[in-house]
């Protein structure tokens, strides 16, 4: 079958969510599917990712399927999608303001093509002003005919916040590490945390941290957590182009609680460096606001590097609180503060933990296993013959 995925810009980007899209993918050219991205345009803002999605609704709607590839050249999303004549068209819900006015309408230019919409997380989950795209992000999920979704956690907001039913499946992650860093089987099984910098004295306790500097990942939180425990040193690695005021608010926490000699925003990093960063960590911290699962979690794990992560989303699929690492109310900087504390004079527990999270990891999904379920669900969307009803 012929699979179309639409993203946002390129499908090679260091994020959890693009490395699930390019296991799947991969999973899918392996089983003998061609696949195509069609790339929509990034750096939108929300408002202009609504105006393109009605925008290309006017298109499918005033033209008949001959016109529409040609009249509009600089709708992309469209031109890309006819020419690419699919069987079936996947969405990555990052997508869903762009996407949502023109699902129900999509078939004018596509009859009887399926979409199937990959749900990570919900953004109206993350709170605050994300809560007004509910709307929106509803409108998406009435106009897929199946989901496929990263996790239970998702799967439950996603049949709520939908209000519908349609044909669906969760696919974990891998707890292989196969992504940030490309990790390998070498690994050391527990890191050498007990090891001192003089008789009696623990060398500091090396926290990293690994993702995208915008605020849904509350780094602020862990920021101030780590400014009341002198014993910690902190690596940030991630993107600063993304939110670049929050990555400014962050280097501005560090100078004014005078940590710049323990703290360091790396912003991104290649892969041999991040493995690096990662061998080097006793503790994995990114006490996110909302996580619809937290692969970068499991790949902490798979290295023996025990995790700190919020008990809001997906980590609770992956963490087990108080055996391989810990899930903190999210926004919380007493929670983080009291677990940092506890590590950094309790090396014994930290090592134990190490080893649990490392079990924890081999013993969860392999990529390989997970994506053969995700390609086998999609196929047997096809093979439904079907497109569901919208009337809900």
């Amino acid at each position: 079958m012929r699979v179309s995925m639409i993203v946002f810009g390129d499908l090679d980007q260091p994020s959890g969510g693009y490395l699930y899209d390019q296991h799947l993918a991969r999973a899918l050219r392996g089983a003998g599917h061609e696949v195509s991205v069609v790339s929509q345009p990034t750096g939108l803002s929300y408002r202009n990712q609504v105006r393109l999605g009605r925008d290309t609704r006017r298109a499918i709607t005033r033209r008949r399927r001959g016109d529409a590839r040609h009249a509009h050249p600089d709708l992309g999303t469209l031109s890309r999608l006819v020419q690419s004549r699919p069987d079936l068209v996947v969405v990555d819900e990052l997508n869903h303001a762009a996407v949502a006015p023109w699902l129900r309408d999509v078939r004018r230019v596509i009859p009887d093509v399926p979409v199937v919409g990959l749900v990570h997380h919900l953004r109206s989950d993350e709170g605050g002003v994300h809560r007004l795209s509910r709307r929106r992000e509803r409108r998406f999920l009435r106009g897929c005919d199946a989901w496929l979704c990263n996790s239970t956690v998702t799967m439950r907001r996603v049949q709520r916040v939908s209000g519908v039913r349609r044909s669906s499946a969760v696919a974990f992650p891998g707890g292989d590490a196969s992504g940030y860093g490309h990790g390998t089987g070498d690994v050391p099984a527990v890191h050498p945390v007990k090891a001192t910098t003089a008789p009696g004295r623990p060398a500091p306790l090396r926290v990293l941290a690994v993702g995208s500097l915008i605020p849904r990942k509350n780094l602020h939180v862990l920021l101030r957590a780590a400014a009341a425990v002198p014993a910690v040193e902190l690596s940030i690695v991630g993107d600063r182009r993304v939110a670049p005021r929050y990555a400014e608010s962050l280097a501005r926490l560090i100078e004014r609680h005078r940590m710049a000699d323990r703290v360091a925003l790396r912003g991104r990093v290649p892969s041999d460096m991040l493995e690096a960063e990662f061998r080097a960590a006793h503790l994995f911290a990114v006490p996110s606001r909302y996580e619809g699962f937290g692969i970068v979690y499991l790949e902490a794990m798979s290295r023996g590097v025990p995790v700190i992560a919020s008990r809001a989303g997906g980590a609770r699929d992956i963490v087990r609180h108080g055996r391989d690492g810990f899930l903190v109310p999210p926004g919380s900087v007493r929670a983080v503060r009291q677990t940092l504390e506890r590590l950094a004079t309790d090396r014994s527990s930290l090592a134990d933990l190490g080893t649990a999270a490392r079990e924890r990891a081999a013993g969860f999904h392999t990529w390989e296993r997970s994506m053969a379920g995700a390609v086998r669900f999609l196929e047997s969307i096809i093979g439904a013959g079907t497109r569901t009803s919208r009337s809900e």
